[in-house]
């Protein structure tokens, strides 16, 4: 109750007025509907395509399999009687099978490397080509190009070629006569050398000019993704901004960037499972090898611990990405 005195003196008392809590808009609530609309394919084939396989790979990771002549039979472990019980598959793979520990390393060292790299140059091929220049439609085609050269057909053609060995190992550009025309890897390097103070520093630089193919190789479906996050601004905010005195600088950091969040947001998860999941991860590999051998409750358990790690992977950055991500509100 609020108390109010009059002129008088009397004490007059005013009933509570409660806050009606704010809820979601008509139109936040038709989003939000739309949204599940929209996601519904992915959930339902996840549910009745991939929940089975999930559910098998958790079954056969804690049994042992045995092959038969019509068929596998699955044995079941005992707690007693088998060392560390249905666990036995995971024991086997972190204390007895060597190197896992150290690929699962490789992996994730792997992918945070190529994050910053991916992220940054598709960023930067996405803001040119969003501009006004001509025959900006057939660059973006060859900007995608990248997105088709990772399908399964187009990676198994690459293996064993000399040239793509030789563009992703950069080795052809120091040959004959391009070596006296233009700038060597071995100049680079020096110069590089003799700029960066840091070692640490040096050898990232060295590492993404090498693997400046693969990284180009890499960035095409985040490229397609900035492009169609930049092209969704809107033309007058920027008029505003630079009616106010912003320059291109200030418009870039303080307008796109946080405009595109969720877009740089969605690339980031993409990148994480892209680089984990390749053909050429150590940890698939491994699977790969697993099941090449018939060993199909060792490949499991791999495939489960690599699962979770990746869902513990992405929590985390899904985490702090939320705290720092701009969501444009509607209020």
């Amino acid at each position: 109750m609020n108390k109010k005195v009059d002129a008088s003196g009397a004490v007059a008392v005013e009933p509570k007025v409660k806050l009606k809590k704010k809820g979601l808009t008509d139109y936040e609530k038709q989003k939000t509907i739309y949204g599940y609309v929209f996601l519904a394919p992915l959930i339902f084939g996840f549910i009745f395509f991939y929940g089975e396989i999930l559910i098998n790979a958790v079954y056969f990771s804690l049994t042992k399999f045995n092959s038969t002549g019509n068929g596998y039979a699955l044995e079941s472990f005992h707690w007693g009687v088998d060392t560390w019980g249905w666990f036995k598959n995971f024991h086997y793979i972190f204390a007895e099978q060597n190197g896992i520990i150290e690929s699962l390393w490789n992996s994730v060292l792997g992918m945070i490397i190529d994050i910053p790299l991916i992220i940054i140059f598709s960023l930067f091929i996405a803001t040119l080509l969003s501009g006004k220049m001509p025959g900006r439609g057939f660059f973006r085609a060859i900007f995608f190009i990248p997105a088709v050269l990772v399908t399964g057909v187009i990676v198994e053609s690459t293996m064993g070629n000399a040239l793509y060995d030789s563009m992703t190992g950069l080795s052809g550009i120091s040959a004959g006569g391009i070596q006296s025309e233009m700038l060597s890897i071995a100049d680079m390097e020096e110069l590089l050398g003799e700029i960066v103070f840091s070692s640490d520093i040096y050898n990232y630089i060295m590492s993404a000019v090498n693997n400046i193919f693969s990284v180009v190789n890499k960035c095409g479906v985040q490229i397609l993704i900035f492009i169609s996050a930049l092209l969704g601004i809107s033309p007058s905010i920027y008029e505003s901004a630079k009616i106010e005195g912003a320059s291109g600088w200030d418009c870039y950091w303080k307008i796109t960037i946080p405009m595109i969040g969720p877009m740089i947001y969605v690339n980031i998860i993409y990148t994480i499972v892209d680089s984990l999941c390749s053909a050429d991860n150590t940890i698939m590999i491994m699977v790969d090898q697993y099941k090449s051998q018939a060993k199909y409750d060792y490949a499991a358990a791999v495939a489960v611990v690599y699962f979770i790690i990746i869902a513990l992977i992405i929590g985390i950055v899904s985490l702090v990405m939320n705290k720092i991500v701009f969501y444009q509100t509607n209020e």
